[in-house]
């Protein structure tokens, strides 16, 4: 949950850094298109990894005595909540695509690239500050 997060502070900085540049862009119009593709972007990343450790943490509640059959299904489940992550990936970023005009696909990326961004900084960032 720390990730999920992290990713949502990144995309309120991503849309607050769009509305600015729009300003200074001189167009507000610019910077809601940046804003909203920026947003679009970050959702894209955000919702499904919230599905995946939603799914993970749901099936931590089963209670199984032979461990081999533990980590058979924790492998299974981490699989299944994977697949999941990604099919729900290209089914926003299609319907973005498919929805959303216009749409800054510099933006859309770039929010995109840094909510991702979280999924190795914050774990790098628990793991220097356990070192430390």
């Amino acid at each position: 949950m720390k990730i999920v997060s992290v990713q949502g502070l990144l995309i309120l900085v991503m849309v607050i850094a769009a509305l600015v540049t729009g300003i200074f862009v001189g167009s507000s119009n610019v910077g809601w298109v940046r804003a909203y593709s920026g947003l679009a972007g970050g959702l894209t990343c955000l919702l499904p990894g919230l599905y995946c450790g939603l799914r993970l943490r749901a099936g931590q509640g089963v209670s199984v005595q032979d461990g081999s059959d533990v980590a058979h299904r924790a492998v299974v489940q981490m699989l299944t909540a994977e697949a999941g992550k990604w099919a729900l990936t290209i089914l926003v970023m299609l319907m973005t695509f498919r929805f959303v005009q216009p749409l800054s696909v510099g933006w859309y990326f770039g929010a995109l690239a840094l909510t991702y961004g979280a999924y190795v900084l914050v774990p790098l960032g628990e793991y220097r500050r356990q070192r430390a």
